[in-house]
C-alpha cells in the first residue's frame, strides 16, 4: 500500500494511442437436428440432439485513415468450412493494411507551431531540449511537439484487434480449430 499522503501518477502515455485499425466481427449459425438412437435411461448419458453450422460471418474493419466496405459471406452449402474461409479472408484484408501502411508518410510541419509549444502534447510536461517533431505515421500530420521517448513510444502497434459478438459465449467454438 502506498504512504499516507503519497500520489499515484500516469506514466503509460502510450496506452492512450487510439489503434488505427479495428475489426468487428459476428458469425451466423443454423441448428441442424441430429437423428440418433434412444440413449440407455438407467445410465447417466448426454442427449446431443442437434449441432451448429456456421453459415456465414460478417466483418467491418474500422479505421479514421482508411474507407472500407463490410464483408459479409454465406455458405454456399452446409459443407463448406465457413471458418477456414473467415480467417482466409480477414487474414488477405490484413496484409493488405500492412502493405498500404508499412511506410511511414513523410511529416507535413507546422515549424511555427512547433517553436511556440513548450509542453509535450503526449504527457503534457514541460519541454527540455529533447524536443522532437511527432506526426501521424498513416496521414503525416504534425501532431505536435513532444519529448524523444514520448515520441518514440507512440509507434504503430503490431496488432489489429478483432472484437466478436458473443465470441466467449458462443461464437469461439466455430472458428478456433481453424487457426
Amino acid at each position: 500500500m502506498p504512504e499516507k499522503g503519497a500520489s499515484i501518477q500516469f506514466k503509460n502515455y502510450q496506452r492512450e494511442m487510439k489503434v488505427p485499425f479495428v475489426v468487428y466481427a459476428d458469425f451466423e449459425s443454423i441448428l441442424k437436428p441430429i437423428h440418433t438412437c434412444e440413449p440407455n435411461p438407467e445410465e447417466s448419458f448426454t442427449n446431443i440432439y442437434q449441432k451448429h453450422i456456421p453459415i456465414g460471418f460478417c466483418y467491418y474493419i474500422k479505421s479514421d485513415f482508411m474507407e472500407f466496405t463490410p464483408v459479409t459471406y454465406t455458405a454456399k452449402d452446409e459443407n463448406e468450412n465457413v471458418a477456414k474461409k473467415f480467417i482466409e479472408m480477414l487474414e488477405k484484408d490484413v496484409i493488405n493494411i500492412y502493405h498500404k501502411t508499412k511506410f511511414p508518410r513523410k511529416i507535413i510541419l507546422n515549424e511555427e507551431k512547433f517553436e511556440k509549444e513548450e509542453n509535450c502534447w503526449i504527457c503534457g510536461n514541460s519541454l527540455g531540449k529533447d524536443k522532437v517533431r511527432d506526426h501521424c505515421p498513416y496521414t503525416g500530420h504534425y501532431r505536435g511537439a513532444a519529448h524523444n521517448q514520448c515520441n518514440l513510444s507512440y509507434r504503430k502497434p503490431k496488432f489489429i484487434p478483432v472484437l466478436f459478438h458473443n465470441l466467449s459465449g458462443y461464437d469461439s467454438h466455430l472458428f478456433i480449430k481453424n487457426l
